[in-house]
């Protein structure tokens, strides 16, 4: 039997494991009640179950996958926009 090569999707060398990891999570497996389902599918299910448990980091990982991270904001003085404002408007020609 000849051994297969794995496929893969990037050119770039350094994507080798992504590629890799891509490959292995396509492949079909069983669910808990036999039905055919990707690997990837099953990592999906395991991870919203365990958000619906309670699981924070899990809870976490369904909203920032589904609605995005959130943006952190940050709090400057209003003296140091003036100043930034200033010198802005003292290097325009």
């Amino acid at each position: 039997m000849t051994p297969r090569k794995a496929r893969t999707t990037s050119a770039k060398p350094d994507k080798v494991m992504r590629d890799a990891i891509l490959f292995a999570l396509n492949r079909e497996a069983e669910d808990a009640s036999g039905a055919p389902a990707t690997k990837l599918s099953l990592i999906a299910d395991r991870l919203v179950d365990k958000a619906v448990d309670g699981d924070m980091a899990a809870i976490k990982e369904v909203l920032d996958r589904t609605d995005g991270k959130t943006v952190q904001s940050v709090d400057a003085p209003a003296q140091a926009l003036e100043d930034m404002l200033e010198r802005l408007d003292a290097a325009r020609p």
